[in-house]
Order: C-alpha cells, then structure tokens, then sequence
C-alpha cells in the first residue's frame, strides 16, 4: 500500500490541501465487526481532480467529470520517497499545468477527508457504498452529486464554459437524432429518447443560466 509523502500540497484557486496523508485505518473493536468487513482489494490511495473540460450530467444537474491521480510510485510520474512513501507533487504540478485542478483531501473542512478505507488497503471515495463480507461496491449518486455541485458554489471548481455546454448539447442531438430513428422499431431506442431528451434539457437550462449571470 502506497504512502504519502508529507510534502507542499497542490493548490486550488479558494482552498489548500490541510491534511497531506490519507486518513488511517481504525481496526475494529469487536471481531464480529472484522468478520463483517467489506473485501474490497488494495488499491492505492488518490487525489481528485477536475478540468473545465470535462463536465457530466448526474441525477438532473451539470457536474464536473474528475479524474484521480494514483499516488503510486512509479506510476503518472509519481515517484518513491527514501522511506517508500509517494511523492505526488512534481505529478500534481505537471497535471495543473495542462488545465487540472487539485482537489484538497479536507476540502470539506478541518479532520475531514473525502477517501476512506473499508477495509484494511482499500482506499475508495466516501460516496461508494460497500456490503459486508463482499467485494461490491456502488455510489451513493445523490450525495456524489450533491457534492460535486458544492465544488462549483464554493469556487473550488468554476462552472462549466458555455463552449463546452454547447459542444455538449450537439454532441446529444446527434445521439438524439439516431435515436429517433431507431425508435419506431426498437422499444430500447424510445427509452434512449427520453433519457435524450432530459439530458439535453438539463444542458440547454444550465447554458441559459450561465448566459444570463
């Protein structure tokens, strides 16, 4: 399992990284409570980060699309301290220089981090839901999404340009258009539509919001 180096910390344009490690795991008390634990692999841990050009729909509102930065040596230019830990700065830099903003682990606030570990090695993003015993996982898509927005309202990330709503609305009008056609036929097309449909409402509102601001 990866560690993290306690070096400089990557910078958004309203928030700094406070905490400069993943949050550690607390064995459980009980073994009935280890017995029920998720058995999610190891994986490393991560830093989110958003680009203004990557932007989603989720549940009805224009979200930011992230990507991670694994903090594992020896992949993404992050290296190996002497002690084994990451060093992910030189990465983080090389990643803001091409448009990527960094995502504080406490950007919630003081003590808090948006990965936790189920399982001992398992490092996953707070909104996924785990079940004992099981190596399933999901998303608790509401409070992601919820989350997300939090992101644009507190200026972590800047809303989406209007350039990409409308690059994202031709892109949908074109699966719309191929979607209509096949509809008459195929009873799995006029679901498509509709999904379409909403979709590209949501982009249309969002674009006029940003306009009229």
């Amino acid at each position: 399992m990866a560690k993290l180096n306690a070096e400089s910390a990557p910078e958004t344009a309203k928030a700094k990284v406070g905490a400069t490690s993943a949050p550690a795991w607390t064995p459980p008390q009980a073994l009935t409570d280890a017995f029920n634990l998720p058995r999610l692999p190891v994986s490393a841990p991560f830093l989110l980060l958003a680009h203004p050009d990557r932007w989603q729909v989720m549940l009805g509102k224009v979200v930011p699309l992230l990507g991670r930065l694994l903090l594992q040596p020896g992949l993404a230019n992050v290296s190996a301290a002497r002690d084994g830990s990451a060093r992910w700065k030189e990465a983080a830099a090389k990643r803001e220089e091409r448009g990527w903003i960094s995502i504080p682990w406490d950007v919630d606030g003081a003590n808090t981090s948006y990965i936790v570990q189920p399982n001992p090695g398992a490092h996953i993003e707070k909104w996924a839901r785990t079940y004992p015993r099981s190596d399933k996982i999901d998303c608790d898509e509401a409070s992601y999404r919820d989350w997300l927005v939090s992101l644009i309202a507190r200026g972590i990330v800047p809303p989406p340009p209007a350039h990409i709503l409308r690059r994202m609305i031709d892109t949908e009008r074109s699966h719309l258009t191929q979607a209509l056609e096949a509809s008459s036929t195929s009873p799995t097309a006029k679901a498509e539509v509709a999904r379409l449909e909403k979709l590209i409402a949501v982009l249309e509102a969002e674009l006029t919001a940003q306009e009229s601001a």
